[in-house]
């Protein structure tokens, strides 16, 4: 079952529900890093750099979704620190629903679109058969992506972190067992480890709706007023997570006419940095309905303290890791590649060197981002999202790219927009935070 967030120890309470959120994402990351090995051990870096390339696409329709998942999960914190039962389970109802519903529609139209989509991205030819193979397995298993991720968001949204956790890591075993049978054994190739991933996401998706199934019995149906507030909390969240991808592909058609090495290079980055993204997303979740459930108890000092925490959490462990990838690049790139493909690892660590500095900034971006969402208020935090990240990176890549692409001068246009929106996000924050928090008061 849930946790209570708005009582006890605030150290002790937001630990024991970051633990398995973290040890969560340990499990991702040794996805993959087994993963990126394996592709990029025995099928090649051009595999490797297909994947890569087709990330955001898949991303981005998932990501939508991840919106309204993100806006019922603050609803349903903030009922249940308000005791509001009628109103927290009609919610968990109405979202179980629509992930079923929404997740078939999504896989169904990413098949059908998959090779359109790749030609809008310049995606190069000597890899576009690979990148083709490996998305149409992928947005064929989005359904089990939106049902993992919306009964996971229910789970967390009552402070149980345990059972997504654990459908997490049997999901990651089951991954990376068919990633060495497929790819390795097999010789499957590309379409082998998409096939591993494919049904990996199946069986945790299974295991997070079978909990919630038992523990809250959900009943197949929409609820008007949950969906009206769903759309109004979640709407801004999906519209901020939509354009980060769509922003994204955009960057990423400009990264795929400087070639191959450079996808290959970027690709390699994506692997060893993994840790940080998945870790930054984990303390964030945390800090939301810590922040929600205590927001819905009237408890506004408490919530403001969980934030404080949370900074403490993000910030010990990025910077350390950070440090330790500017100095290690070369030796950890080489565990993913064979010999033959070693040419690739300078570029590689000299873009290792230009994003590390700048992961504890966005850190401190996305923790003020997800603390303020978690007093409901979703639409601030999308607005300085899009203006200050990815409208920062458009007019980058629109205004100092030009015709002839250079990845050095691409990929800076992250640790750019990080600093601009961890500084606006600090500013608006101390300029706003009593009233922030103020509100909940006023009820």
């Amino acid at each position: 079952m849930g946790a209570d967030l708005t009582k006890g120890s605030i150290y002790s309470k937001l630990l024991h529900f970051v633990a398995p959120l973290l040890a969560g994402s340990l499990l991702q990351v040794a996805y993959y890093f087994v993963d990126a090995l394996i592709v990029g051990r025995y099928v090649g870096k051009e595999a490797l750099g297909a994947i890569d390339a087709v990330f955001h696409l898949v991303w981005m329709p998932l990501a939508v979704f991840l919106g309204f998942a993100a806006g019922a999960s603050v609803l349903i914190s903030q009922y249940f620190g308000a005791k509001k039962e009628s109103e927290q389970k009609n919610m968990i109802d109405s979202s179980v629903a629509i992930s079923y519903v929404v997740g078939a529609v999504l896989s169904l139209c990413g098949v059908a679109a998959s090779e359109y989509v790749l030609r809008l991205s310049n995606i190069p030819e000597d890899i576009f058969d690979l990148a083709h193979t490996y998305i149409i397995v992928c947005y064929a298993g989005l359904v089990f992506e939106v049902i993992y991720n919306m009964n996971s968001s229910v789970l967390r949204a009552l402070g149980n972190s345990r059972t997504p956790f654990a459908a997490l890591a049997v999901g990651c075993v089951v991954n990376i067992c068919l990633d060495i049978a497929f790819v390795i054994f097999l010789d499957m190739g590309i379409f082998g480890a998409a096939l591993a991933t494919f049904i990996a996401l199946g069986v945790s998706a299974f295991i997070v709706a079978v909990a919630v199934g038992r523990a809250y019995r959900p009943k197949f149906r929409l609820h008007r007023s949950s969906i009206s507030e769903m759309l109004s909390k979640g709407l801004p969240i999906a519209l901020q997570t939509a354009f980060f991808p769509i922003s994204n592909i955009i960057i990423r058609s400009y990264l795929n006419l400087t070639g191959t090495e450079s996808i290959s290079a970027m690709a390699l980055t994506g692997s060893l940095d993994a840790f940080v993204w998945v870790y930054i997303d984990s303390v964030t979740v945390a800090v939301s309905t810590f922040v929600a459930q205590n927001y819905g108890a009237g408890e506004p000092e408490r919530a403001r303290k969980g934030l404080k925490a949370g900074m403490v959490l993000m910030g010990a462990v990025v910077v350390s890791f950070s440090t330790l990838l500017v100095i290690f690049a070369v030796p950890l790139g080489k565990i993913f590649l064979g010999p033959e493909d070693y040419g690739v690892l300078p570029l590689m660590a000299e873009l290792v060197r230009i994003q590390a500095p700048f992961y504890v900034v966005f850190g401190i971006a996305e923790l003020i981002g997800g603390a303020i969402k978690g007093t409901g208020d979703t639409l601030r935090p999308m607005l300085i999202t899009l203006v200050f990240t990815v409208g920062a990176r458009l007019v980058w890549v629109w205004f100092f790219i030009g015709e002839n692409p250079i990845i050095h001068r691409i990929i800076l246009c992250y640790p750019i927009s990080w600093a601009l929106t961890a500084a606006v996000f600090a500013a608006d924050y101390a300029h706003r935070r009593s009233t922030i928090y103020g509100r909940v008061e006023h009820r």
